[in-house]
């Protein structure tokens, strides 16, 4: 397995894998200038996981976008090695936090967060590109927060 930075020429294939991983819908990522993606090849070199974050700069935070790993790809840790290297990303952009949210059906990606020592939050504003709108009882998200330490020396 090889992970990966994307390049703006290779967008079509996070939106190929996303509709792999969850179907056609309506909520497709941005693949815009403001996401950084990370993809991951097996050991074919064909990608089978992406996964993108965006700088939050107003708050100094980076908010974990959009992940997917192909079914024959799971079990691997892949979504653990992504959540990482956006973080690694992150504090080199300078971001102080990371924050992402779940369905709370998604277990294992809860679970994935809870173990990169990501915590439950609440969040103080709604709607907006920021955080999706209030939850609902038709669809209740779980929000997940973490700390990031600078490194030793920076």
């Amino acid at each position: 397995m090889h992970l990966r930075r994307l390049h703006r020429d290779d967008y079509g294939v996070v939106l190929d894998l996303d509709a792999t991983v969850f179907g056609e819908h309506e909520c497709r990522p941005d693949v815009g200038s403001h996401t950084a993606w990370w993809l991951v090849d097996d050991d074919e070199g064909k990608p089978c996981a992406y996964a993108g974050a965006m700088l939050w700069e107003p708050d100094s935070a980076v908010y974990l976008h959009r992940a997917g790993v192909l079914p024959h790809a799971r079990g691997r840790g892949l979504q653990r090695k992504l959540i990482f290297a956006r973080e690694r990303w992150a504090r080199a952009k300078g971001a102080a936090c990371s924050y992402t949210y779940t369905s709370h059906l998604n277990t294992t990606s809860a679970n994935n967060l809870i173990a990169c020592g990501y915590r439950m939050w609440l969040p103080t504003t709604w709607g907006g590109s920021r955080y999706p709108s209030r939850p609902s009882a038709e669809q209740a998200w779980l929000y997940w927060i973490k700390t990031l330490t600078r490194p030793a020396g920076a």
